[in-house]
């Protein structure tokens, strides 16, 4: 896996160190066996035999990555960006008239659309305005479904109330199409943000960038060169939003964190007049998110020792639900059930009706052989939120091993119904990357072992 993983590192950036290597196997298995590839090492040979076509690298990017998004995903970015940013861009660029705003990473565009609504709220003068939102991917399908602009209801599943009656058109039954005056504003365009031409004299002059949840598929060199090329690319003054999971306090040092409606962005520096009225995050509190964001980010690389320190030094400041719940998940991937189950404990008793909280304790009491506490776990998770999937289903595997058959197979049946509703290649809720046909096809193999013989 040496040579196939510095391959992709390289022409690709997705970044697979060893501790990953099990998920990048089973990524190319897929691709063999649809390619139908002899073997996968058949695969990886031509791979490495000349430099990636860009069809390879799709299929690469689509085996190997997970294409989550929807419209309005994390909403509070959304808002941010209509209260605050939107607002002081405008003020800046009156005189020109000009608003440039890039996203990298649009998939299959429904982040890039959120964008040019959130503008169609804004500015109700933006016909007076030279306008221009780029939308790129590394993926030329992706690109195509987007420029369609025509989606299914899955697209919408946490989008706010009012968007589809007021800017889509019902096309046929469980579809749905843009409005044409929003599809106007998007240009798509295949980059690889890997690339240095991403980021070469035409893509400079940009107001706000958008890359969320690209950069933690890449690797700590890759991504100092993109985030790089982004600075390089905004004006002075300019924004920049990354995903949750992808701040980082040493990563994103040249810019300056800021912080609304509980949503840390970044800004450009520009003169100390134009920032003068800007809501900086407090020193104390600035100090507070960029460690969490960092321990998040060591977290998501696996550095688990790394995170466990910068956690437990940021939890020490601000108590934090968020920061407990992370120090749990860090004890449990370090297998330290005992400190887990204490962590979850803490971050429960900050929370009493988060469901993932008691489900992430479930699967540490597990862990620790606690099976009858697990289960008393996932019915207070399924208590809190009855369409929580993963519950039922591992619920339906603890009722298996303790021999009650019947009450397994009723919670996997009701694992089956809510799955049944999600497209096959989308990620269950909590699950941190199964898809929801691979989990059906889990539970039909649970099933069968489920029933007496």
């Amino acid at each position: 896996m040496v040579k196939i993983s510095d391959l992709l590192d390289r022409q690709t950036g997705l970044y697979f160190p060893k501790g990953r290597w099990e998920d990048l196997e089973r990524g190319l298995l897929k691709i063999a066996a649809e390619g139908k590839f002899e073997n996968i090492d058949t695969l990886i040979q031509s791979y490495l035999s000349a430099p990636l076509k860009s069809s390879q690298i799709e299929v690469l990017a689509n085996h190997l990555t997970v294409a989550e998004t929807y419209f309005f995903r994390d909403e509070t970015s959304f808002q941010a960006l209509e209260e605050y940013i939107l607002p002081k861009v405008i003020s800046k660029q009156n005189h020109s008239r000009s608003l440039r705003v890039w996203c990298a990473g649009c998939s299959t565009g429904e982040e890039a659309y959120s964008i040019a609504i959130s503008l169609n709220r804004v500015m109700p003068n933006r016909n007076d305005w030279d306008i221009s939102i780029l939308a790129t991917d590394i993926a030329p399908q992706s690109l195509e479904k987007a420029k369609s602009g025509l989606y299914g209801e899955w697209s919408f599943r946490q989008a706010p109330a009012w968007l589809k009656d007021k800017y889509f058109k019902k096309s046929k039954p469980g579809a749905y199409q843009i409005d044409p005056r929003i599809q106007k504003m998007v240009t798509f365009q295949q980059k690889n943000i890997v690339d240095a031409m991403s980021f070469d004299d035409s893509a400079q002059g940009y107001d706000i960038i958008f890359c969320r949840n690209v950069l933690i598929y890449f690797g700590p060199d890759k991504i100092r060169n993109v985030v790089d090329g982004f600075y390089r690319c905004l004006n002075e003054g300019g924004f920049f939003f990354v995903g949750a999971s992808e701040a980082s306090l040493q990563v994103y040092s040249k810019f300056t964190a800021m912080s609304v409606s509980d949503v840390t962005f970044y800004q450009k520096p520009s003169s100390a007049d134009s920032r003068s009225s800007a809501p900086k995050i407090g020193k104390d509190i600035a100090k507070t998110a960029n460690q969490y964001d960092e321990a998040f980010y060591q977290y998501q690389l696996q550095n688990y020792e790394k995170a466990e320190r910068l956690a437990l030094i940021t939890f020490e400041s601000c108590r934090e639900e968020r920061v407990a719940a992370l120090l749990s998940r860090i004890y449990a991937n370090l297998g330290r059930t005992s400190e887990a189950i204490q962590w979850c404990e803490k971050t429960i008793a900050m929370n009493k009706l988060n469901p993932a909280h008691c489900y992430l304790y479930a699967n540490v009491l597990q862990e620790a052989g606690r099976d009858d506490d697990a289960i008393e776990a996932l019915k207070k998770t399924l208590r809190l939120d009855e369409s929580f999937i993963l519950a039922h289903f591992n619920l339906g595997h603890l009722m298996h091993v303790k021999g009650q058959f019947e009450k397994s197979m009723q919670c996997l049946d009701e694992a089956m119904l809510l799955l049944k509703v999600l497209p096959a290649e989308s990620i269950v809720p909590h699950s941190e990357g199964l898809t929801a046909a691979k989990l059906q096809q889990m539970i039909q193999n649970m099933v069968k072992k489920a029933r007496p013989a």
